[in-house]
């Protein structure tokens, strides 16, 4: 049981990852719907929880603030192109830690005012696209395996998502009349997408070294440094937080934002850019699951088909390429390691895995 949980942690991590941010997003609306920008509540999120986790991390894991430095230089111990980026580059590390939370927060910001302006629907169809341009960029620049199932599944859940979402603009209703504002929406989108597609690369470079907790912390910084930035830059009208209700709302986003980012940061330490991607896809039938729980509405014919198309795809495609680089594994370490002793009289007594001949 441990292995297999062991096996599939990525994707596993992945869905914690996905339950998470589709609370997160329905409370950050419920948010935004109370008068809040979307500047302002990640702000607010960030202030909140960046004061605890430092001194939780100086507390208990003083040595990992070491990470964050770009200053710092690899002992004579350490010099070795063995181990994780961490540990053979750790200045090189620590900016892309930072550059990876920049990445992060400005996505973070885009998604939200993408949100304010078109429905979520459209901005989750626009999004749709991220595993395959993930699988495709990290096996340009990583090398990693995109096999063919999950190319399949990344392509095939795409699709699934419009049938769940069935957004307004493939589906035409409820549209809104103000068109500037739904361009300026989709722009936002569309940049949310770039965004965060790099930053799941530099977290696969970055590899499984740097921790996640630190890496959460650095993310929540630069959330506090580029919401303004954002705010002023589009113009954004502040709200009012002095509200007992969107105070606990604040406080809920801390904590699931938390969640979420280190089940994000473990996963793509663990499973390849691909197979986190597809597993993320999961995010959308939760999302109509919730809203059928809480909200009473269930889901029509073609998004239950939409669903069971992206749970079957996406759970078909990372147990296959699962099993099949398991099977490659051993594969390998017989052809590395292993010697077979024939029977005396035979006409090679040593004969390698592979079959070449050893002795005569």
């Amino acid at each position: 049981m441990s292995s297999l949980i062991q096996r599939y942690s990525g994707a596993l991590l992945a869905l914690m990852a996905s339950l998470t941010f589709t609370i997160m997003d329905a409370v950050a609306q419920n948010c935004m719907r109370r008068g809040l920008s979307p500047g302002q509540v990640i702000f607010c999120r960030a202030l909140g929880t960046v004061p605890l986790l430092t001194l939780h991390v100086h507390m208990r894991q003083p040595s990992t603030f070491a990470q964050l430095d770009p200053r710092t230089r690899v002992t004579s111990d350490d010099e070795s192109n063995d181990g994780t980026l961490l540990q053979r580059r750790p200045a090189l590390a620590a900016r892309l830690i930072w550059v990876r939370s920049v990445l992060t927060s400005v996505g973070l910001c885009l998604a939200f005012a993408s949100m304010d302006r078109i429905a979520i629907t459209e901005l989750i169809t626009v999004f749709s696209s991220r595993a395959y341009l993930i699988g495709i960029l990290c096996w340009i620049f990583l090398k990693e395996v995109f096999g063919w199932r999950l190319r399949v599944a990344a392509v095939t859940c795409g699709f699934a998502v419009i049938l769940v979402v069935q957004p307004p603009f493939i589906f035409g209703n409820g549209v809104s009349e103000d068109q500037a504002s739904r361009t300026t929406g989709f722009l936002f989108s569309l940049a949310f997408l770039g965004v965060t597609t790099v930053e799941v690369v530099v977290l696969r470079y970055l590899g499984p070294g740097p921790d996640p907790l630190i890496m959460t912390l650095a993310y929540l910084i630069t959330c506090l440094l580029v919401s303004p930035c954002f705010i002023l830059s589009t113009g954004e009208q502040l709200g009012s937080i002095l509200d007992w209700q969107i105070c606990l709302d604040i406080v809920i986003l801390a904590v699931l934002g938390l969640i979420g980012q280190m089940s994000v940061v473990l996963a793509t330490q663990q499973g390849t850019g691909a197979t986190v991607s597809v597993a993320m896809y999961a995010q959308v039938p939760l999302a109509v699951l919730i809203q059928s729980i809480f909200i009473g509405e269930p889901p029509g014919i073609l998004q239950i088909l939409g669903m069971a198309t992206i749970v079957g795809f996406g759970v078909w495609a990372i147990v296959a390429e699962s099993n099949e680089r398991e099977q490659a594994k051993e594969a390998s370490a017989e052809e590395e390691g292993g010697y077979a002793l024939l029977p005396p009289g035979s006409e090679d007594a040593i004969v390698t895995c592979s079959g070449s001949r050893v002795a005569k």
